[in-house]
């Protein structure tokens, strides 16, 4: 498609540039807030290692809404009329490659680390030393580059200018399936995995529930040290309820990608996207929700992260309606 074709869509073509940077800021600013809850918690919280890698995705993620995106947006719209050439589009695609797939094997680390601390409790001392969260944090890193370079180099695939928007995409070359395989291993793997580990999960929690038993039965209790013991059980009951919150806001969360990331990832191989141009536009739209409504769920699911969100809120409204910042305004009226 050139710029005589590109008239045809060009109204359909600014509507969609538009709403495609105000999905990308939602995206950004809502991981950016994630980000910002995490990093005004107590230093104890800080340092837990489940924190670590949450605070790794929300990175990950953050950079997909506002860097990635956006230049890929950018790059669809602007490239209508020849502004990028093949080697730009190279060097922009392995970098979104290779943090798409770094998110994906972030996020299987992070249903790792909650299958063992739900299913394998009597090993979960192992896995909270500092080197295993280095290495799972590191590997998706690794892994993705390892993935996403060939192509780049030439080898299995090209990352080219690709009808019909002549936008950034991978192409296989001389019947190569390498990119066929690298997609299994960046996308779908994890992401079948991940979402095994958390039924697992939920099948361990439908079945595990001597905690509000014990709760229950210290209530009851008529031990002068009931009291004590039952506080310190009731801490145990509210801390794991947390944990299972939080397990529930992973497996949303990772429900919605899967079905944001499917129509885009499995239509775009066919002609569909070539017959019909503004539908294959509609389907990266879909696609960059996948990430950009993940803050949502933590938002809407977690008391913490509301309360965390209101108080940062609060304290910018502060800084903003302080006088401070309104007296240069007074005397520059003056």
């Amino acid at each position: 498609m050139n710029a005589t074709t590109a008239s045809i869509y060009q109204v359909n073509l600014y509507q969609w540039y538009i709403a495609e940077l105000c999905i990308c800021c939602v995206g950004a600013l809502g991981n950016f807030l994630l980000l910002t809850v995490q990093f005004t918690q107590s230093r104890r919280q800080q340092k837990k290692g489940t924190s670590r890698l949450l605070t790794h995705i929300f990175v990950v993620e953050f950079l997909i809404c506002a860097v990635h995106f956006p230049l890929h947006t950018n790059m669809v719209y602007t490239g209508q009329f020849g502004t990028w050439s093949s080697s730009a589009c190279s060097y922009v695609h392995t970098a979104f490659i290779w943090t798409q797939y770094t998110g994906n094997w972030a996020s299987f680390c992070m249903a790792l680390n909650r299958l063992v601390a739900f299913r394998f409790r009597q090993y979960y001392d192992r896995w909270t030393r500092p080197y295993v969260y280095a290495v799972m944090i590191g590997a998706p890193w690794i892994f993705g580059f390892v993935l996403a370079l060939p192509p780049a180099l030439g080898a299995g695939g090209l990352y080219r200018l690709n009808k019909p928007w002549m936008n950034c995409s991978a192409r296989s070359s001389d019947g190569s399936s390498f990119l066929a395989i690298a997609q299994a291993f960046g996308i779908y793997l994890p992401e079948i995995l991940l979402l095994l580990m958390y039924a697992d999960i939920f099948d361990k929690l439908r079945k595990d529930i001597f905690l509000p038993a014990i709760v229950l039965s210290l209530e009851r209790s008529e031990d002068k040290n009931g009291a004590k013991v039952r506080r310190r059980n009731e801490r145990v009951f509210f801390s794991q309820d947390k944990h299972h919150t939080l397990v529930k806001i992973l497996l949303a969360s990772s429900l919605w990608y899967c079905v944001c990331w499917i129509p885009q990832g499995v239509l775009s191989s066919t002609p569909l996207h070539e017959k019909y141009p503004l539908f294959h536009l509609g389907m990266k739209s879909v696609f960059v929700c996948g990430y950009a409504a993940k803050p949502i769920f933590f938002f809407s699911m977690s008391q913490f992260y509301r309360s965390g969100a209101g108080a940062v809120l609060s304290l910018l409204l502060k800084i903003v309606r302080s006088p401070s910042h309104q007296r240069p305004i007074k005397d520059h009226v003056r």
